[in-house]
């Protein structure tokens, strides 16, 4: 990822309003993301990027690492649940 990309999503991240979203899990349990923000969701997949790890171990849930570094010193995490 190069610089002009983590610095439109960290632009992302200070217009967005921050909130927990709660969700249910397929055949699974329901989480609660915080500091979430950009849900989006459709039939297939919701995706929503968050500050905190959800640590969960499932098929349907998918969740990458990102690092912006040098623009802002945190990571974020994009979760992607399956329908």
């Amino acid at each position: 990822m190069n610089l002009e990309e983590k610095t439109e999503l960290y632009q992302e991240y200070l217009s967005s309003r921050a909130r927990t979203i709660e969700l249910h899990i397929p055949k699974g349990p329901k989480i609660s993301f915080l500091k979430a923000w950009d849900y989006r969701g459709d039939l297939k997949e919701i995706k929503l990027k968050s500050l905190y790890d959800p640590s969960i171990v499932a098929k349907a849930v998918k969740v990458e690492e990102i690092d912006l570094m040098p623009i802002a010193n945190f990571k974020y995490y994009q979760i992607t649940i399956t329908r």
